[in-house]
């Protein structure tokens, strides 16, 4: 099933969910609103154009790569905890892909407080390690946990709790989540790649063939 979540309008963060059964379920016009939808973005993708990444963001993969990935993510969403691993895997791959990360937390204070642990450890460059140890732990954490899971990532994690309530690391995520109003991103994960919004946890052959399909149109586009 696609997992839509509505996204707060402003900087107010939200946890409302969603559920949609698959689509040939859907009462009316679901092919058009899909449609439209995607058009919809694919326009807002063009309109932003470098503006969706920020200096900021944490970066994995080839930082000069020719396909880049920018994925939205919630820390809690377990759609998102089955994308990542795939990136990642994707990555060891094809030595040619940037990725940005974008956390965007809609799903509650946990999902809050563990989206600001992540860019708190990315000011120690720890942002990869945090992320994959917040995937290894199901139950939502506290403070008391986030730091000792920073101090056993060798991070300061005293410095890590004190850094969740700075303002800098909130305005970050804010504007993630209005970055991501502006996309029309509905769900969480997504990934915008090719000039496009790819909704879902995609699987790794799926992955390879839309960064193949964006390789082959920007070589397209520079002949």
């Amino acid at each position: 099933m696609r997992r839509r979540l509505l996204l707060a309008l402003g900087p107010t963060l939200i946890s409302a969910l969603a559920w949609a059964a698959p689509q040939e379920t859907l009462l009316g016009p679901s092919a058009d609103s899909d449609q439209q939808l995607e058009a919809a973005q694919r326009a807002a993708v063009a309109a932003l154009g470098n503006r969706i990444a920020d200096p900021t963001d944490p970066v994995a993969g080839n930082p000069l790569g020719d396909v880049t990935l920018v994925v939205f993510t919630d820390p809690l969403c377990p759609f998102c905890r089955r994308l990542i691993p795939t990136v990642r895997a994707l990555l060891q791959e094809d030595r040619g892909v940037k990725v940005i990360w974008k956390d965007i937390p809609v799903l509650g204070p946990a999902s809050q407080l563990e989206a600001r642990a992540l860019l708190a450890a990315q000011a120690q460059g720890g942002y990869d390690r945090m992320q994959y140890a917040l995937l290894q732990v199901l139950a939502p954490l506290d403070r008391d946990d986030l730091r000792g899971i920073a101090d056993a990532l060798d991070l300061n994690g005293n410095a890590i709790v004190r850094d969740l309530d700075d303002p800098a690391i909130k305005a970050r995520l804010a504007a993630n989540i209005a970055l991501a109003q502006q996309l029309h991103i509905e769900g969480t994960p997504a990934t915008v790649v090719g000039g496009r919004v790819v909704p879902g946890a995609v699987h790794l052959d799926d992955l390879e063939e839309i960064v193949a399909e964006a390789r082959a149109k920007a070589g397209s586009a520079v002949r």
